[in-house]
């Protein structure tokens, strides 16, 4: 059955923890998918205050949700269109662009959560 996602008071941690598990994967899975170490995906899930910018947007794509879910917890809905235009648009740059959008999105968000 999946998990119902409301990420309003979680971490990215758990969101993390949660997608992966919606999508039937372990962390070891995860990581072997992603090019990385169990280890590294259990980092993220337990320990990390920080978002991991340069894997993102690979995240996403194997855990089959988008980024505004993934950074936020919430699906994109109608009112939020132009944010959603964002996205799509997004995803069509270069790899190297999205990579280096996600530090500045990262930086940004990282800010925000020590006001």
């Amino acid at each position: 059955m999946p998990q119902t996602l409301n990420f309003h008071s979680s971490n990215f941690g758990d969101r993390l923890a949660v997608l992966r598990k919606r999508k039937g994967l372990t962390q070891t899975q995860l990581a072997e998918k992603i090019g990385v170490t169990r280890r590294t995906i259990a980092y993220y899930e337990k320990e990390s205050p920080n978002l991991p910018g340069n894997l993102l947007l690979e995240l996403a794509k194997i855990l089959e949700t988008s980024l505004e879910e993934l950074l936020t917890g919430m699906r994109a809905h109608p009112t939020n269109s132009k944010l959603r235009g964002y996205l799509q648009h997004i995803e069509r740059l270069p790899q190297q662009t999205q990579e280096e959008l996600m530090s500045v999105v990262e930086s940004f968000l990282s800010n925000l959560s020590n006001e």
